[in-house]
């Protein structure tokens, strides 16, 4: 168990997964506040750190995580208005492009 943690470690410090976090937690939080700038009316705030973000509604947002699901996007809402995303370590700007695509569908 003890190998196979340093080698994950590894992989993780070695192999540029936190710099591809880094990175793409930037450009996922800078997409979200387009949205944001796009429509007010729906989006209170954008929140959150590296790839660990989050938009504020002004309204529910169970719906919009049933909406996603259908689109095979498997986000999660919290406290009612809160829809928070947590996309895996190495996703790439592509997979961020479609998410902000299907939500920009979404809020339209």
């Amino acid at each position: 168990a003890s190998a196979s943690g340093n080698a994950a470690l590894d992989v993780i410090l070695n192999e540029g997964i936190l710099d591809n976090c880094k990175a793409q937690g930037k450009y996922f939080k800078e997409r979200l506040g387009e949205l944001k700038g796009k429509y007010p009316e729906i989006i209170r705030e954008v929140r959150g750190e590296g790839l660990i973000l989050a938009l504020e509604l002004f309204n529910e947002g169970k719906e919009i995580v049933d909406m996603c699901l259908e689109e095979k996007i498997l986000i999660n809402c919290i406290k009612e208005n809160i829809l928070r995303f947590l996309p895996p370590l190495i996703v790439k700007k592509e997979d961020i492009d479609r998410v902000i695509s299907v939500l920009d569908k979404i809020f339209a």
